[in-house]
């Protein structure tokens, strides 16, 4: 669990492209979410689907939250 914290944190802290942000909160796309956790962009959308991860469609492209994914990860994959 704590390897995996600590991945996100210094993929956070070194990403190339920066999160989104609206009204001060973090959306992260699919690809985004899939290199920090170390998984392919299906198995992202596969958390999604499942009720793991929770994410938000805003336009076309799918968000998930800076608070989505850290509680994703305290609940352990």
């Amino acid at each position: 669990m704590r390897k995996k914290t600590a991945l996100l944190s210094r993929y956070l802290k070194g990403a190339r492209d920066m999160p989104t942000t609206i009204e001060g909160i973090k959306f992260y796309k699919i690809p985004e979410v899939a290199e920090a956790l170390l998984v392919t962009p299906q198995t992202v959308r596969a958390y999604i689907k499942k009720g793991r991860l929770k994410a938000q469609r805003i336009g076309r492209p799918i968000y998930v939250t800076d608070k989505s994914l850290k509680a994703f990860l305290e609940k352990g994959t």
